[in-house]
C-alpha cells in the first residue's frame, strides 16, 4: 500500500483531501493510510513516555554517617590542568555524566543533608585510597590526593567568604564547632582531615 502522494505539476495548486466547507468522502486507500499513520504516532508516544520514565532515574537518598573527619579550613585552589592541590576527583554530585558521579545529586532544598552526604562518601573514598585529607569544592565535588596533607595550602588560605556552610542571606562564615559541613565555591577547597590521621597540618600562616 502506497501512502505517499504522487508527484504533481508544480504549476497546479495542491489538492486537499477534505477542503474546509466541502463535503467529501475519503477513499479506502486514504483511510488505510490515516489508520497506519495514527498507529505509528501512538506507538511513538508510548516509546517516548517509556524513555522519559525509565531514562530519568531518581537520585539516591542522602548518605548518613558518624563524622570521622574534622574541619581544617578554607584554601585556594588552581583548577588548571595539573595545578590542583588535591588532584583526584573522588565524588561528583554536580555532574551526572562524570565518572565520579555515584547516583547522588545536590538537593538545594536539603542543603545540610546534601553536604553531610557528600562529606561522608568523600571521607570513605579518601580512606579507601589510604589518603589523609579531602576538600569539598564547587558545592558538590570531593577532591583528594596522595600528598594532600602537604599540598593543600600551596596557594594559601582563601577569603572566608569563599567557603559556605548555610544557604542564608547573608551567608555567615564557616563555624568549625557547628555540626554542619562547609564547602568551597569554585576554585576553593574547604579542607577536612580524617580523624584517624596522625598527620600534622601546617598552614602558611602557622
Amino acid at each position: 500500500m502506497r501512502c505517499l502522494k504522487q508527484k504533481r505539476n508544480l504549476h497546479e495548486p495542491p489538492t486537499l483531501l477534505w477542503p474546509p466547507g466541502k463535503k467529501g468522502k475519503a477513499s479506502e486507500r486514504e483511510k488505510d493510510c490515516m489508520t497506519v499513520a495514527n498507529m505509528w504516532f501512538s506507538l511513538l508516544v508510548v516509546v517516548l513516555n517509556l524513555l522519559l520514565v525509565h531514562g530519568k532515574k531518581a537520585p539516591l537518598p542522602h548518605t548518613k554517617c558518624e563524622r570521622t573527619f574534622e574541619k581544617v579550613g578554607c584554601f585556594k585552589d588552581n583548577t588548571k590542568k595539573g595545578m590542583r592541590t588535591l588532584p583526584n576527583l573522588l565524588v561528583n554530585d554536580r555532574d551526572k555524566n562524570s565518572d565520579a558521579h555515584d547516583g547522588h545529586k545536590i538537593n538545594w532544598h536539603e542543603w545540610e543533608e546534601s553536604m553531610l552526604s557528600l562529606a561522608c562518601r568523600c571521607a570513605n573514598a579518601t580512606r579507601e585510597k589510604g589518603w589523609k585529607v579531602f576538600g569539598l569544592q564547587f558545592y558538590g565535588e570531593c577532591w583528594s590526593g596522595e600528598n594532600g596533607e602537604t599540598a593543600f595550602n600551596k596557594y594559601g588560605e582563601a577569603d572566608p567568604k569563599k567557603c559556605i556552610q548555610e544557604l542564608v542571606d547573608p551567608m555567615p562564615p564557616c563555624d568549625k564547632n557547628k555540626d554542619m559541613e562547609c564547602v568551597g565555591v569554585q576554585s576553593t577547597n574547604y579542607l577536612y582531615r580524617l580523624k584517624d590521621c596522625k598527620c600534622i597540618l601546617l598552614t602558611l600562616f602557622e
